[in-house]
């Protein structure tokens, strides 16, 4: 609203001065002069008015366009916030690594018991560098966080009270990132990647 009051104010000056600068000044000078007529100024100078009146009026509005494209893109990153959520889903990726807390006695396809853990990890770092960089306005930020079995959900907060519910589910086993064996002892489990996919829907996410 204010950059339409100063585009307004820009406008007028165009008509007062630009248009009519003669009109302008006996409305707002002459009252000052005995005799306006010997006061009043030349063509010239009339000319000089029109010209600095059109290019203060186009200077107002620009300055006005500028405010109304600032304000407008502030509020369009506090309110567009799932655009930032949908890109942490794209640095996520497909698959994720899992942490292994007994590496020399860790099964092959272990149940990762601590995947959530990992995965919190993982997801409150993208958002903080998503937020950051990408969306500063988003304000992406973890709020609440649980599993049930392979699907794991996580409850994004963003700016203006906006909630978005990260899912994520594990499509299959961890697959083994081994590190060299040495001779005569059995490789060493360092870690694994598991399947995953994610989607996001609007709203906290609710556990069932």
């Amino acid at each position: 609203m204010g950059w339409i009051l100063v585009a307004l104010g820009g406008v007028s000056i165009v008509l007062s001065l630009a248009i009519n600068p003669a009109a302008s000044w006996h409305a707002t000078q002459a009252w000052k002069y005995r005799n306006p007529e010997a006061a009043e100024p030349s063509d010239a100078a009339y000319l000089g008015q029109r010209l600095g009146g059109i290019v203060a009026g186009i200077v107002l509005i620009m300055v006005g366009f500028a405010v109304n494209t600032a304000t407008s893109g502030n509020a369009l990153g506090r309110s567009n916030s799932r655009p930032a959520a949908e890109k942490v889903i794209q640095l996520l990726g497909t698959t994720t690594f899992g942490s292994v807390e007994l590496a020399m006695n860790a099964d092959p396809h272990p149940p990762l018991k601590d995947f959530q853990a990992d995965l919190r990890d993982y997801i409150s770092s993208y958002a903080s560098q998503v937020s950051l960089h990408d969306y500063p306005a988003a304000q992406l930020s973890i709020s609440d966080d649980h599993a049930q079995g392979a699907t794991h959900l996580f409850t994004l907060a963003a700016a203006r009270g906006k909630r978005y519910c990260l899912r994520v589910d594990e499509t299959g086993p961890g697959i083994p990132q081994v590190v060299a064996s040495i001779k005569g002892v059995p490789p060493m489990v360092s870690g694994y990647r598991v399947p995953i996919t994610a989607t996001l829907t609007d709203g906290a996410c609710t556990a069932k």
